[in-house]
């Protein structure tokens, strides 16, 4: 399913608020839900033939679904499947499509927000070039400290030449706390994300040689 085949932007769609994670546009991704609310907005995009965006949760505001308790980005996309469990939560299956920017409450039950995309800024391609070199090196470099880190995902990196998607795809598997994730998330400067996440990679990489070292002498 593509963006072109529903309304134009912005418009107004149903919200689900995920306590855990950043969703990103490349995701089909399971979310499993039990709040009335996010119930609702599922029903809503379901009954419409609506997308969703799924934004997170606040630090602090888990399991709460006030108007100040999730960030104004999310991504927008839709439901492909919805299954309730024998606990009585319900599981759905979300496609994203976009990142979106959540511009203002037009809907209290259901929550509906009025949503536009976010778009990134316009950038100098072969500075943006030169750091995503530089980013694939730290990755590589990463991922043989790090054995935690998908092999898988530096091969897919290495055969793609699209800066956003790449600092999409590390962005995913890195472990971040929500502010970092949602500085990284939202971010609309390409050239000050991709360093950002270099200096994150690099900072986890003196992090783990650090700990060897401990463990070392501690031997």
């Amino acid at each position: 399913m593509e963006l072109e085949n529903y309304d134009d932007f912005p418009q107004s769609l149903p919200l689900i608020i995920e306590d855990d994670i950043f969703l990103y546009p490349f995701m089909i991704a399971p979310i499993f839900l039990s709040d009335e609310q996010n119930l609702k907005s599922v029903q809503e995009s379901i009954d419409n033939n609506k997308l969703v965006i799924v934004s997170v949760s606040k630090p602090g505001f888990e399991k709460k679904r006030g108007v100040d308790g999730y960030y104004d980005v999310g991504v927008v996309g839709n439901i492909m499947r919805k299954i309730t469990l024998p606990d009585g939560r319900v599981k759905i299956l979300f496609q994203g499509l976009a990142k979106g920017n959540i511009k203002e409450v037009t809907k209290s039950s259901p929550i509906s927000v009025m949503t536009s995309l976010l778009e990134i800024d316009k950038y100098d391609k072969i500075k943006v070039d030169e750091i995503v070199k530089i980013l694939k090196g730290v990755v590589k470099q990463y991922s043989k400290v790090n054995k935690q880190f998908p092999s898988d995902l530096v091969s897919t990196i290495s055969q793609n030449d699209e800066p956003e998607r790449i600092a999409d795809l590390i962005s995913s598997v890195l472990k971040l706390d929500k502010q970092t994730a949602y500085d990284l998330f939202s971010q609309t400067n390409l050239e000050k994300r991709l360093v950002l996440i270099i200096e994150h990679i690099k900072n986890e990489i003196e992090s783990i040689k650090l700990q060897k070292d401990i463990a070392k002498e501690v031997n």
